[in-house]
């Protein structure tokens, strides 16, 4: 199916491909190793007591 795009009726694109992946990736990597640590905290009580 054809795809017929429009001109941009507000200026250029706020589109910034890098500067926001980077962002995006930063926000995953933030959350991913915070829901790894709350994770790790009821783990950790047998590699402490042995």
């Amino acid at each position: 199916m054809p795809s017929h795009e429009r001109r941009r009726i507000h200026g250029a694109s706020n589109l910034h491909a890098v500067r926001d992946g980077t962002r995006v990736l930063r926000t995953i990597l933030t959350e991913w190793r915070w829901r790894r640590a709350a994770a790790g905290q009821g783990d950790r009580s047998y590699q402490l007591a042995g």
